[in-house]
């Protein structure tokens, strides 16, 4: 079979948000579907490892049965390194951040895991 290639990128860019000012792009293969990616003028290389580490989890929690009974899942992503300050990150719909996941503010602190779980130790 023949391998799919970038055959082009749209012109129009959004600002997903962030401090360094990323870009939503939106890439075309050759077979015209497309693709969804973040450009980052940053340092990629703690996403590459981020990347790495879900999907090492990914695959501990398929291969344990009552995590496969919970249908317990982790998402995982591309990253690819440009160089030491630059990179590309696949675009994941509806991902939440970390630190809003674990509840980093007051305001999204009662819907996040530590506010829900974190009972004795938490923000109550």
């Amino acid at each position: 079979f023949a391998s799919a290639t970038v055959s082009r990128f749209s012109k129009k860019f959004v600002y997903p948000g962030g401090i360094t000012k990323p870009k939503k792009i939106t890439c075309y293969d050759s077979a015209n579907n497309a693709f969804m990616q973040v450009v980052k003028s940053e340092d990629p290389r703690p996403d590459a490892v981020t990347a790495q580490l879900f999907a090492v989890m990914q695959i501990l929690l398929k291969g344990d049965k009552q995590c496969r009974l919970r249908g317990l899942d982790i998402g995982t992503y591309k990253v690819i390194p440009l160089s030491a300050n630059a990179g590309v990150v696949e675009w994941v719909e509806q991902a939440v951040a970390l630190g809003v996941l674990l509840g980093n503010s007051e305001a999204n602190w009662p819907a996040s895991l530590h506010g829900r779980y974190d009972k004795g130790n938490g923000k109550e």
